[in-house]
């Protein structure tokens, strides 16, 4: 009935209704299917929004043809007559406080229904067996570690004789190594860091955070070959999963997220919480500092990622190279030791760890993401941000407020092996 006949509009009973409400009550109650929010979690995080007095994406939609669609009728713009002679209005207070009561009282009444209906969705998901067969399994791209048989050779002697039964003894087993590049369930591309041990920091440098040198053990792990793109980030805001950034331009242009001429440069203007919610809706997470100095530096001590030659323009795009960000894949000579490309320049990166002095401990609290403290960025700018000309060291750290924001920090996310 809702898809096929007319329905009342919102506005039919609460007159009033604040226009957020009533185009998220549009958006519920559209009768296309692409109208609408695509599953219950979208609806309550922009329920979520609108409690927090935050932007909606739905008052963005155009209204006007959503109630078309909801009464079949083409609304028709017209002039309201005006009495020559009225009586004063009665306070509208009570009444509008009352409208509201109502609206909210309607939009939880659908929330209640939309949380009914998902949970009964999640519980027949999680027990298939109640009216259908169970659904075979899926194939994810998270790599396993495989194992070759081996095949054991039956050796004659003087006593036994060779026969043309097999051994019942089971071969053992080899290892295999994990793949050095993959793709994740999001399409991004992620390199291969190999377990072991690393120096981390050093005894030669000026930046006294970096100090002492430490050796820290690694289990193997996957970081993102390239630092998160305008494009990536914006698919997961597609995804209702992840906010715009606080601006939409960079530091010398004035369109900058939105222009797909822009698509592979870095994203900016996003803060440590945002930074957390890409990652996470990838499957991935912030690297740890340690996680990301190895895939800069490997396992030689270099200061910077191609190795000891000092650092210019055609390594990596430092400050006064371009004067603002490039393009994300562009400085193939200043790649990793493992092929990570940009781990000097364009743009810092947010690391999941607390600033903590030195020797690193993954097990002091530094990598409590529920922790208050300033949070590490890692990797130098196309500006002297955060220091100097040598803040492009692999060993240079930048504290900074998790809620800062700006033209010179980007995102760059990790994950085990086992796809942690």
């Amino acid at each position: 009935k809702q898809a096929t006949e007319p329905l009342p509009l919102p506005k039919s009973y609460v007159p009033d209704l604040p226009h957020d409400v009533e185009s998220i009550l549009l958006k519920v109650l559209a009768k296309k299917p692409e109208d609408r929010y695509p599953d219950v979690c979208a609806f309550a995080d922009e329920l979520q929004n609108l409690l927090a007095g935050k932007e909606v994406s739905a008052s963005t939609i155009n209204t006007r043809r959503l109630r078309e669609q909801m009464t079949g009728q083409i609304e028709q713009k017209s002039i309201k007559k005006q009495d020559p002679v009225s009586a004063p209005p009665a306070d509208p207070q009570p009444a509008r406080r009352k409208n509201v009561f109502v609206a909210l009282i309607a939009l939880f009444g659908v929330f209640g229904l939309l949380i009914v209906a998902g949970g009964g969705y999640w519980y027949l998901s999680s027990n298939p067996g109640l009216f259908a067969p169970a659904p075979t399994s899926t194939f994810t791209q998270q790599p396993t570690l495989a194992f070759t048989p081996t095949l054991t050779e039956i050796i004659p002697t003087e006593t036994i004789q060779p026969t043309n039964q097999p051994t019942n003894t089971p071969a053992l087993p080899t290892q295999t190594s994990v793949p050095a590049e993959i793709r994740d369930s999001k399409n991004v591309t992620m390199r291969l860091i190999p377990a072991g041990e690393f120096t981390m920091g050093t005894d030669n440098s000026g930046d006294a955070d970096s100090r002492p040198a430490n050796v820290v053990d690694l289990p193997a792990f996957y970081i993102d070959k390239y630092e998160v793109t305008n494009a990536m980030y914006d698919a997961c805001v597609y995804a209702v999963e992840c906010r715009k950034p606080r601006q939409l331009g960079s530091a010398t242009r004035t369109s900058y997220y939105s222009n797909a001429v822009f698509a592979n440069y870095p994203v900016i203007y996003v803060d440590w919480k945002m930074a957390q919610a890409y990652c996470k809706w990838r499957g991935a997470r912030l690297p740890t500092e340690a996680e990301w100095e190895k895939a800069a530096r490997g396992t030689d001590q270099r200061p910077y990622p191609w190795g000891t030659a000092a650092a210019d323009c055609s390594y990596a795009n430092l400050a006064g190279c371009v004067g603002d960000t490039a393009p994300v894949d562009q400085y193939q000579k200043g790649v990793s030791v493992y092929g990570v490309y940009g781990m000097a320049g364009n743009v810092f990166e947010w690391i999941s760890s607390l600033f903590k002095f030195y020797p690193y401990n993954a097990t002091d609290g530094r990598e409590d993401p529920l922790a208050f403290g300033e949070r590490m960025a890692r990797g130098g700018s196309w500006h002297v941000f955060g220091g100097n000309g040598e803040n492009v060291r692999v060993d240079i750290r930048l504290k900074l407020d998790p809620g800062y924001y700006g033209a010179y920090v980007g995102i760059r996310c990790a994950r085990s092996t086992d796809g942690q």
